[in-house]
């Protein structure tokens, strides 16, 4: 049983999950401790039998399903053989225990080891809700000690953005993870990790800092703004997972209003210059 480390929890994966994730994992090893999680992996079944439960959702054929010992059921059907699982991942109520399955088919292009990996990541996205954290679709980065999540639709430029960072300032510029990094609150206080998932780039780090701003980026002549309120929400309620279940869904709003009563939220308005990074800085500056 191998264990890793986070977000600051040590989580333990029982089975074969794969050379392509312990790759991904490296990185995140740990010494051998208490896992606040375990991920059981039976990878590749010939078929999945629906289990017990109450259907509680569906949406773009994803159901979740409640168990009578308040344990979660999330699975995915392949539209066109409705009798067909492809993934199942299955959770007490408290998110420690966690059995993940996938199904054989040659309609499935995706790699298995992949997938196995990209069903772990997932299902962190709602088991660390538990832990008073949550996931940002972000490009997130470390520049001088204070923690940054430039987010934005995909192909805005959030990662060129960072990487343009990385370029002007080198040395006072670490990038934590350039799609999906943690946020979590430690002692009251938001703080911005790396994660193993980074989308297509692998660029991460097994960091934590302080999380200082949030940056919304658009593209245009290069301003920024300070936001609030609805604004504020409702573009980093677009950049986090919404979960299908009422009692998830509540803990994601509450760690994202969370978040925006702890650090400033910004619109900015970009080209892809050096201008843009000075521009973006100066709120690191001014603060």
């Amino acid at each position: 049983m191998e264990t890793y480390r986070i977000a600051d929890i040590p989580i333990a994966l029982k089975g074969d999950f794969g050379q392509y994730y312990q790759k991904r994992m490296e990185e995140y090893k740990a010494a051998e401790e208490k896992p606040e999680m375990v991920f059981e992996a039976f990878r590749e079944c010939e078929n999945i039998p629906i289990p017990e439960g109450d259907v509680i959702a569906n949406i773009n054929q994803r159901y979740w399903l409640k168990k009578k010992d308040g344990g979660l059921v999330s699975m995915d059907r392949i539209p066109w053989f409705s009798d067909q699982i492809l993934n199942l991942t299955e959770a007490d109520s408290m998110w420690k225990n966690i059995r993940l399955l996938t199904c054989k088919s040659d309609l499935i292009q995706i790699d298995s080891e992949l997938r196995a990996f990209n069903m772990v990541g997932e299902t962190m996205k709602y088991a660390i809700l538990e832990k008073n954290g949550v996931f940002i679709h972000s490009s997130a980065l470390c520049y001088r000690g204070q923690g940054v999540l430039f987010s934005a639709p995909s192909g805005t430029g959030k990662s060129t953005h960072t990487g343009l960072w990385k370029k002007y300032y080198p040395e006072e510029t670490t990038i934590i993870n350039d799609d999906m990094p943690a946020i979590r609150f430690i002692d009251g206080a938001p703080y911005v990790y790396g994660t193993p998932w980074s989308g297509k780039t692998d660029i991460n780090t097994n960091i934590k800092v302080p999380l200082n701003a949030i940056v919304f980026i658009t593209r245009g002549e290069n301003s920024i703004r300070r936001i609030a309120g609805a604004e504020a929400v409702w573009r980093l309620l677009d950049e986090t997972r919404k979960p299908a279940v009422p009692e998830l869904m509540q803990r994601n709003l509450d760690m994202l209003s969370n978040i925006l009563s702890s650090v400033p939220a910004y619109l900015l308005s970009c080209d892809m210059s050096r201008e843009a990074v000075e521009t973006s800085k100066s709120i690191l500056e001014s603060e």
